[in-house]
């Protein structure tokens, strides 16, 4: 690639910029992150007399959007890179110190060397609601999980009391987000479209469907039902080199875990009531595949048929 790339490494206080030209020359500066810093860095730009083909910066949840939403909004392409490319692609150049200032160099050369990456596009007002009303509820059937192991290890009748008032609210609140989901995608036309399509594969019920839409708001992204699989940590993982070296397999980790564990009851699930995943179960277990290995790639299988219903925009058909 023959155009200027820029390459954010981004934490929570402050980011390191390097500006990478074809000819292999990097000018890196820090800023804060923060609105003054948004404005340092669009003036540095000024400044070096440079329109970037792209900025890149790795997927740092809450820390970067600030940042990638300005970045779009004043017309620049934004790339939204999975951490752990970054990581293996630092690897592959032998590079061993680790600084910020050394990061943001290396994805700036991950991106010029990989021209074919979709650039980010930001979420709607709706899917970033649903996302956050999603989200938080995740974190508050975590309370309640932890809340109840407390409730059953506690023998202090005070402690116990406390404890259940406590266990009441957070499950009152559990109740209302749940409401409030139901409500957000009911009023908003493309997610209940999609949720109408989900919820006619047996298998997805309603906290899988809720995951779905808050964290995969667009399935054209992906080119192929694997690439989604890759994206949502549920791909095979293969070890094998020459005649003797035969490990045992199993699922990458380089993708969402966030999405990986909800698939896991709607897999078991699925393997009981949907036509195609007990067929696809049942073969593994004829092959001599036991345990959670079926398990894994049923829950795989579940996300492929997702994929083919949304990419096709038909229900399911058994």
């Amino acid at each position: 690639m023959d155009k200027i790339i820029v390459g954010i490494d981004i934490s929570k206080k402050k980011f390191d910029a390097c500006m990478f030209f074809p000819s292999g020359k990097a000018l890196i500066q820090m800023f804060n992150n923060n609105s003054k810093g948004f404005s340092a860095l669009l003036k540095w730009f000024d400044q070096k007399k440079v329109n970037p083909f792209c900025v890149a910066m790795e997927a740092t949840g809450c820390y970067g959007e600030d940042l990638a939403h300005l970045l779009f909004n004043e017309g620049y392409k934004v790339l939204i890179i999975n951490p752990a490319q970054i990581k293996y692609f630092g690897k592959s150049k032998l590079s061993r110190a680790k600084t910020d200032k050394k990061d943001a160099l290396l994805i700036a050369e991950f991106a010029s060397t990989h021209p074919n990456l979709k650039p980010w596009v930001p979420l709607t007002a709706s899917q970033e609601k649903l996302k956050n009303l999603y989200r938080h509820l995740d974190r508050l059937k975590a309370d309640r999980a932890q809340l109840l192991n407390r409730l059953e290890s506690n023998r202090d009748e005070d402690v116990k009391k406390l404890s259940t008032d406590q266990l009441q609210f957070v499950s009152n609140q559990i109740q209302e987000l749940e409401g409030k989901i139901r409500t957000q995608i009911k009023f908003d036309p493309d997610l209940k479209k999609k949720a109408d399509l989900l919820l006619t594969i047996p298998g997805v019920g309603e906290a899988l469907c809720w995951g779905i839409l808050a964290e995969i708001p667009d399935f054209e992204r992906f080119m192929s039902a694997k690439q989604l699989a890759a994206f949502v940590r549920l791909n095979p993982s293969v070890c094998e080199s020459g005649s003797s070296v035969r490990s045992r397999g199993g699922i990458s980790k380089t993708g969402s875990s966030f999405l990986r564990k909800l698939f896991y009851l709607p897999g078991m699930s699925a393997m009981r009531c949907n036509p195609v995943i007990k067929k696809f179960a049942d073969t593994l277990r004829a092959n001599g595949k036991k345990g959670k290995v079926v398990v894994i790639a049923c829950m795989r299988k579940l996300l492929h048929v997702i994929y083919g219903v949304m990419i096709k925009k038909q229900p399911f058909i058994g």
